[in-house]
């Protein structure tokens, strides 16, 4: 399979994630991932792969690249650490998952932020998910979708915490937005 026709399987994959249409997605991650797929296209099918709630097909593209043998050497880029990262969240590793993140510098790559409140949520800690949630919110340049997961997030951490002033601002915004947002 040639590196476009995979790039354009992900990107269909994302956009019927994000028109709520995404029954055939696990199929097509699966088959995907079955394939020779190339460096640059393992981190975009990871990160498909955990939001469709296959995160150890994730973890399997990345952990060579990530976790790299002496033998096979080596340097994975902040976004593979990113995806690799939110997918061992995702498969239960999370305190592995969360330190790979740390280690990432959030203005470079800003998803670090609320994949970091992801490992938090996951631990039932969303008062610590809560200031990630809003660093992440507060990008200027955050497109439509992304900005709705953050929101999402963070107006369950709010209601979970017992801020509901803060959470009835947050949610009287978020049911007022269509569905869908373009590309995350």
């Amino acid at each position: 399979m040639k590196s476009k026709n995979i790039q354009t399987e992900i990107e269909e994959m994302d956009q019927a994630i994000r028109a709520g249409k995404a029954s055939h997605v696990p199929t097509l991650v699966r088959k995907l991932s079955q394939s020779k797929i190339r460096r640059e296209d393992r981190a975009p099918l990871a990160a498909i792969a955990w939001r469709v709630n296959l995160p150890f097909i994730g973890v399997k593209l990345l952990n060579p690249l990530v976790r790299p043998t002496s033998k096979k050497p080596v340097n994975p880029t902040p976004f593979e650490k990113e995806e690799y990262g939110v997918s061992l969240i995702k498969v239960g590793a999370i305190e592995e998952g969360r330190k790979i993140l740390e280690d990432l510098e959030p203005a470079a790559q800003p998803r670090s932020l609320l994949y970091r409140a992801f490992a938090h949520i996951a631990q039932w800690e969303y008062q610590q998910s809560i200031p990630l949630l809003e660093q992440y919110l507060g990008q200027s340049n955050l497109e439509n979708y992304p900005r709705l997961v953050g929101e999402a997030n963070l107006a369950a951490a709010l209601v979970y915490e017992r801020k509901f002033t803060a959470s009835e601002r947050l949610l009287k915004r978020f049911v007022k937005k269509p569905l869908y947002f373009g590309k995350f």
